[in-house]
């Protein structure tokens, strides 16, 4: 087998707020064993139920500004005050070279920062959306973590996220939960197989 046969799959997936992508890429990891979170920096504060070096790397604005300045990063983006998606270069690199697979929850920028840095048969792209901004509002004030303002914030640049959607493989339309599953499912295993 040549080095390109044995090269991982980055599998990116994007959401603008409320969309479902965590939950989705949840059951991603649920369903396909073998396919590994990236985990990422950010500067934001840890949130309840989250745990440090699983869900994210939470560090200070000056070590996040450091590893940019070393080149650790793959991609991160400034987000809602925070950086975010601090993707770490060397793990990702070693584990594509072994041929593993690997899932990035990161946003539109993240992905152009990816396109430039891998070919294109190496990245599956998948956005998820509600249909409407009304829902993924009305999602977000269910939820019940952001005040209204940070909600309009997180609107405003959902407007703006649903501009770059044709620079991804796929859309998803997340209406219901399991028909969305099972449709990015059906993409990964064609992908990954």
């Amino acid at each position: 087998m040549n080095q390109k046969e044995q090269n991982g799959i980055l599998i990116i997936i994007s959401s603008h707020s409320g969309g479902g992508k965590g939950t989705i890429t949840k059951e991603i990891f649920k369903k396909f064993k073998k396919i590994k979170p990236s985990v990422s920096m950010t500067t934001r504060e840890k949130r309840s139920g989250e745990t440090e070096g699983k869900d994210y790397y939470f560090v200070s604005k000056e070590d996040f500004e450091k590893h940019i300045k070393k080149g650790d990063i793959l991609e991160y983006a400034m987000l809602h005050r925070f950086f975010y998606s601090g993707t770490p270069r060397k793990p990702i690199e070693a584990a594509l070279k072994k041929g593993q697979s690997i899932l990035l929850e990161i946003d539109v920028q993240g992905l152009k920062s990816i396109k430039k840095l891998f070919p294109k048969k190496q990245i599956l792209s998948i956005f998820i959306k509600t249909p409407t901004l009304e829902e993924a509002r009305r999602r977000l004030l269910l939820r019940g973590r952001d005040t209204v303002d940070e909600i309009e914030e997180r609107m405003l640049t959902a407007e703006e996220e649903l501009k770059h959607v044709n620079e991804y493989d796929y859309l998803i339309i997340n209406d219901d939960l399991q028909t969305a599953l099972n449709e990015i499912f059906e993409i990964i295993e064609k992908k990954i197989q």
